[in-house]
């Protein structure tokens, strides 16, 4: 069994157990989705689920090399003419390709993107390059759960074959299969969804304050109650916000106590794991 190891909150990370028979089968259902693959670039760290099974086990079984870009991802490794290269994207990936579109423009490429929103800068690459494009959604205790093409208009998810859909009156997605963590039997995601089929859905948002930054998951309203203790007195509120670099991230506004500046340092301080807001601002209560 190998370890994955997630939180989605400011408290400790929580171990989520796999077999390498199931990555392995994760491996082979999403290679016939992005056609021929002769090499990986990776921009996904591979001890995370995502990285592990793109940037290691698709590969593996489809025998190409791999180029490992998540260590310094602002840069651009070189690209071989007549080479077909799967692009392994976060958030953050895209705005990279974008400054780099002229150089790529002729390259066979194909690319996958998970773990949080497309941005702007998705759909301009994926435009003036016109390359294929595969969104995966799913986490670590599910993985993989859905696909869809990645296009302007947002078109419906498509449940992978080994997923079977199981009734949510939340309006959660609620999912079965071979490939859940080990001591899962099912889950129930965070995402709120519409079924438009018996197996395709639309995306309405999350419950909670969860937000993932450049795909760090992040329990916003974990954060503010984190804020609350530690400055007595203070009525602290996170906000989730889009981001044109990272897809998602929050904003957040407290009443009360030091400096933006020191409560970043004090934040960080209290867990290093912890995504820093993109905007602090005290705002005294009237």
């Amino acid at each position: 069994m190998i370890p994955f190891r997630t939180s989605g909150t400011t408290g400790p990370a929580v171990t989520w157990w796999r077999g390498q028979d199931q990555l392995d089968a994760e491996a082979r259902l999403l290679l016939p989705l992005l056609g021929r693959v002769d090499r990986v670039l990776s921009f996904a760290p591979a001890h995370h689920l995502y990285g592990r099974i793109f940037g290691v086990e698709l590969p593996r079984l489809a025998g190409v090399p791999v180029v490992t870009a998540w260590t310094d991802p602002l840069v651009l490794p070189p690209m071989t003419a007549g080479i077909r290269c799967l692009v392994v994207c976060l958030p953050s990936t895209w705005p990279l390709l974008r400054r780099h579109a002229g150089r790529l423009r002729g390259n066979d490429l194909v690319a996958v993107h998970s773990t949080a929103r497309t941005t702007p800068a998705t759909h301009h690459v994926v435009d003036r390059l016109g390359l294929d494009a595969v969104e995966v959604l799913g986490s670590t205790e599910t993985g993989a759960v859905a696909t869809r093409p990645i296009t302007r208009d947002g078109c419906d998810w498509t449940l992978l074959p080994d997923v079977e859909p199981l009734p949510a009156a939340d309006g959660r997605l609620h999912v079965s299969g071979p490939r859940l963590a080990a001591s899962l039997t099912s889950h129930r995601t965070g995402d709120l969804v519409e079924f438009t089929g018996a197996r395709t859905f639309r995306h309405l948002g999350r419950t909670g304050g969860l937000v993932k930054v450049n795909g760090r998951r992040c329990d916003t309203e974990a954060v503010a109650a984190l804020v609350s203790r530690m400055v007595p007195g203070c009525d602290a509120r996170c906000v989730p916000v889009t981001d044109p670099i990272r897809g998602e991230h929050y904003d957040l506004y407290y009443s009360t106590g030091p400096e933006p500046a020191e409560l970043r340092r004090m934040l960080a301080a209290a867990d290093a794991d912890l995504p820093a807001p993109r905007l602090v601002r005290r705002i005294p209560a009237s």
